[in-house]
């Protein structure tokens, strides 16, 4: 596996295959470059990982039932990040987050 720069070790939480993506296979993965938890995209078809901004220590990810979203909890709050990386976009308060998913009509369900 590549380790990224500084020789982050991850630790893979989820690990999803995306349904209908005949040609790519990613994972998230959490790990600390700053000492905080950070979230990653490890692409396993070419085995690099790729650091998402969350803003906060995320926890809990989920993907979105397109794969192109990933929701996860950060500082009480339900929030999401584009696959690819970009604006973080605050959904909703969630002080006790415990799990989401994602449904296929853009509902998410959070506990």
């Amino acid at each position: 596996m590549a380790v990224a720069s500084g020789g982050i070790r991850p630790v893979i939480i989820a690990q999803l295959e995306h349904i209908g993506c005949a040609d790519w296979f990613d994972t998230i993965v959490t790990a600390e470059d700053t000492g905080l938890p950070s979230l990653w995209v490890r692409d396993l078809q070419i085995d690099s990982l790729r650091r998402l901004e969350s803003a906060g220590q995320p926890t809990i990810p989920f993907w979105s039932p397109d794969s192109e979203a990933i929701g996860f909890f950060a500082e009480g709050e339900l929030r999401r990040v584009p696959r690819v990386g970009g604006a973080v976009q605050k959904i909703a308060a969630a002080p006790d987050a415990r799990g989401g998913a994602w449904g296929r009509d853009g509902t998410i369900v959070y506990a």
